[in-house]
């Protein structure tokens, strides 16, 4: 299994998006269990143009976290709603 890292602006987004929301924390948290396990579930997927080369699942209807894979590990780069990630 390859281990999760986090970017700077990974943990920055996270801190100001995430963590002060109790229920969005206990989703982002199954989220990336589920993605380590089978990322099918969370609609893991390429992304294109701007975004070449990085990768995004779902957290829940709204909410990706965008991500590089790497050969020993995944780098969390980016987390928020459609809008925020998607903004390039």
């Amino acid at each position: 299994m390859k281990e999760i890292r986090w970017s700077k602006s990974m943990t920055r987004y996270y801190q100001q998006r995430i963590a002060k929301d109790e229920q969005l924390t206990e989703a982002f948290w199954d989220s990336v269990e589920t993605f380590v396990v089978d990322p099918t579930l969370v609609n893991d997927h390429a992304l294109g143009k701007v975004m070449q080369g990085k990768r995004a699942f779902s957290i829940n209807s709204d909410y990706r976290v965008i991500y590089l894979e790497r050969d020993e590990y995944y780098l969390f780069v980016d987390v928020g709603t459609h809008e925020q990630v998607y903004r390039r």
